[in-house]
């Protein structure tokens, strides 16, 4: 489910009530309260019930305000932060509501670890007055802020007829903002039925509640999105939507939500929205109220933290959370199968794949037949979500990186007497299913299945409802021709097994399938959006901790580098310029190139380049260094292309045109200048556009990724070439090749950033 927007509602006409359900008629009321419009929709016996009972839920709603609004010095929220002390929140106006919503926030608070805190109050007034001038608050006002939240809490009071007994420091500002909306439309739609009507439901902005269905119906028509395509039906429930549709501050190319991280005490960036269903449950505590206040906190936190820690939550209080990632992309249109195909990878079949009532569903062919449905484009890296549900009993598994040549890796679903949901199998299995993994599959029941795949040793990891089941790396094996024997990079796949109980006319089916492309190396180097200075910070902070160290970082970025220009001896970088953290490699002669004064061995290493037209170079590796001879006079290392290696960088866009050549396949960008062609073209972006370059070295093995996309994984040493890589460096520096390009119109013919390696 893809959620776009604030919930709108889609009602019924009467015409469409039955005949004998006439009794009950339809009547809707507006209000704004909490400063922005509710609207409440009932069936009532008559007018005067009616309007008695939207009377007694606006009035609630009002005293709400007063209770809750951190706009008014005189609410009772506000009067209980101007207490810095232990307070007992007691027989006033308000008490009831205003202990409930605290305890309720205190859960949430604890569940989220510290993500949901409702004493976010400085912060929420400083981002406020930013969104307001169209600024960002300065970090010094940020960090002052932060000092004030977090100092709170509350427990039940000694004596069991007091209220509950609130510590606070001085300085805590509560805003109950992301909790009390959805507890007011729960509150409002019980005091609707406390008043004699049967069917009511109740909107505040993003926050819905409904109680009974309509006369003749299962429940209430919501329609989510602002194109209105996805329609559920509601009853006893409560639904809640958040993200960054409204109140964004745009600055800088990052766009800012009114949700605001504790943590950090900065505005989120991610674009994330997320919309939460809670059923009432009274046995479990849960009635309207309690369930409006849940989802309205919880979809706020979904935006905030790691979606799967946020179906964890979900899952404890039995809510249904769909989350919406910008940075995902739909697979399916709920439809056709348009972009999927039965051929392509490794195991083609011949099981049947149709469209039904919005899913994906794959049953066994003829004679019991199991087969495959893929993507129609390969994928390497990459985050696939989707919901599942299978009949028991039923075998199925998603599969990854599945090509004609080479293995892929499948996690089972396998939900039959004797079968495994969430193990690893790749002709044979590579790790059995863990128990969490059993017990967090909901038999007959849709399932989240979430699914990352990264790294040229393939790494799996997988999570069931929220619930981690699997973390597996998979060491790459070579052949005797020095290929891969698990595909670089492949098909994503959804699996009907066949030959077994499928024969019952069982089935699979799949919906909200997604998927995210990432780098090779995973998650940490996804520039999904622009970074805001803390996401920047969280981000540097992570890599580093992993190993991996800034060759263009620090307070002067070439001091890690020295140039060599034809066969003088190397000197400083003096015609090399960093810029706004992106180096400038000069289209101008003298040719020569930029390398490392370290030597490496072994590593990983990732940058971003851009290509001005008709520019030319490429990435040393493992260059040969110049030695001394026995009469002490310098000997040059040779050219680094051969004495180590090199990956060119070209403008296959333009070369072969304007020099009216022919390029041998082994010359495009991302190849093994030399050795190894890519294995796909059309990867490389642009002119002017930054493209992503991942390379793996470990002893003969050498691997490289274009925008995400693995090129080539070989061992070099089954390699032809001239001469044989066993003749090359071990170990030697690495080079970024400055050749003289007339052609290139401007000073820069290439440029770098976010260059980092990983040498453990």
């Amino acid at each position: 489910m893809r959620l776009t927007a604030l919930l709108f509602l889609v009602l019924s006409a009467l015409s469409l009530v039955p005949a004998r359900a006439q009794e009950l008629q339809r009547f809707e009321f507006k209000q704004i309260v909490m400063a922005i419009e509710a609207r409440i929709v009932l069936y009532a016996p008559d007018e005067a019930t009616a309007k008695r009972a939207a009377s007694s839920a606006f009035a609630l709603l009002d005293a709400m305000d007063a209770t809750f609004s951190d706009y008014r010095a005189d609410s009772e929220l506000m009067r209980l932060c101007d207490q810095a002390a232990d307070v007992d929140v007691t027989a006033s106006p308000g008490s009831t509501l205003l202990s409930n919503v605290l305890f309720c926030a205190q859960e949430i608070d604890r569940s989220s670890g510290g993500a949901f805190d409702i004493s976010v109050g400085p912060l929420s007034r400083l981002w406020r007055t930013a969104r307001a001038a169209g600024r960002l608050p300065a970090a010094n006002d940020i960090e002052q802020a932060r000092l004030h939240v977090g100092n709170w809490s509350i427990r039940p009071h000694a004596s069991p007829i007091d209220g509950p007994l609130v510590h606070l420091a001085r300085g805590t500002r509560f805003d109950v903002g992301g909790i009390a909306k959805g507890y007011a439309a729960g509150t409002a739609a019980w005091v609707c039925e406390d008043q004699g009507v049967p069917a009511v439901l109740v909107e505040i902005g993003g926050d819905l509640c409904a109680g009974g269905a309509p006369p003749g119906e299962d429940g209430w028509e919501v329609a989510l999105g602002t194109e209105l395509r996805q329609r559920v039906t509601v009853a006893r429930a409560c639904v809640s939507t958040s993200g960054d549709e409204s109140q964004a501050l745009q600055v800088d190319a990052v766009r800012y939500s009114h949700v605001i991280d504790p943590r950090t005490g900065w505005a989120i960036s991610n674009g994330r929205r997320a919309t939460v269903f809670i059923h009432e449950d009274i046995e479990r505590g849960m009635r309207l109220n309690t369930a409006g206040a849940w989802a309205d906190a919880l979809a706020t936190t979904a935006c905030l933290i790691e979606p799967q820690a946020a179906r964890l939550i979900a899952a404890g209080c039995n809510a249904v959370l769909e989350i919406s990632d910008p940075a995902f992309t739909s697979l399916f249109d709920g439809t056709t199968l348009t972009g999927w195909t039965p051929r392509g990878g490794h195991y083609d079949g011949d099981a049947v794949w149709t469209v039904e009532d919005g899913c994906i569903t794959g049953h066994a062919g003829a004679d019991n037949a199991g087969g495959l449905l893929y993507t129609a484009t390969p994928h390497t890296s990459f985050e696939f979500q989707c919901e599942c549900k299978l009949d028991y009993p039923f075998d199925s598994g998603i599969f990854v990186r599945m090509a004609p040549e080479g293995r892929g890796m499948q996690l089972t679903l396998d939900d039959r007497p004797d079968g495994e949901v969430g193990g690893l199998y790749s002709d044979g299995w590579i790790e059995h299913a863990h128990p969490e993994a059993a017990r967090a599959w909901r038999r007959g029941q849709w399932n989240h299945v979430f699914v990352r795949c990264t790294g040229f040793d393939m790494r799996i990891e997988a999570w069931i409802n929220g619930v981690p089941v699997m973390d597996r790396i998979v060491p790459q094996e070579f052949g005797a021709d020095g290929k891969p024997a698990y595909a670089p990079r492949g098909l994503i796949g959804l699996q009907v097994h066949g030959g077994g109980s499928e024969g019952t006319g069982n089935a699979v089916r799949f919906r909200n399938i997604e998927v995210r492309d990432l780098p090779v190396f995973g998650d940490a180097w996804a520039t999904d959006h622009a970074l805001s200075p803390p996401e920047r910070e969280t981000r540097d902070a992570a890599r580093a901790k992993d190993g991996w160290r800034d060759l263009l970082g620090g307070a002067d970025p070439l001091s890690a580098w020295e140039a060599v220009d034809g066969e003088d001896a190397p000197h400083a970088p003096t015609d090399y310029s960093v810029k706004d953290g992106v180096l400038s490699i000069p289209s101008s002669q003298p040719a020569g190139y930029l390398r490392t004064k370290a030597d490496v061995r072994d590593f990983d290493l990732r940058f971003d380049f851009r290509q001005a037209r008709m520019s030319n170079s490429g990435l040393f590796l493992r260059g040969r260094r110049e030695s001394v001879g026995p009469d002490g006079a310098r000997v040059s290392g040779g050219n680094p292309a051969y004495s180590g290696c090199e990956i060119q960088l070209l403008d296959d866009w333009n070369w072969e045109t304007v020099t009216q050549s022919q390029l041998h396949d082994w010359q495009f960008t991302g190849s093994l200048y030399g050795a190894v062609p890519p294995c796909a073209k059309g990867l490389l972006r642009p002119i002017g556009e930054w493209n992503t370059l991942e390379v793996l070295a470990r002893g003969s093995r050498l691997a490289c990724a274009l925008n995400g996309q693995t090129l080539w994984d070989v061992d070099t040493a089954h390699v032809a070439a001239d001469p044989p890589f066993a003749q090359r460096a071990a170990a030697g520096f690495l080079g970024l090749q400055r050749y003289a390009a007339p052609a290139v119109q401007g000073a820069e013919a290439v440029g770098v950033r976010e260059m980092w390696i990983d040498t453990r």
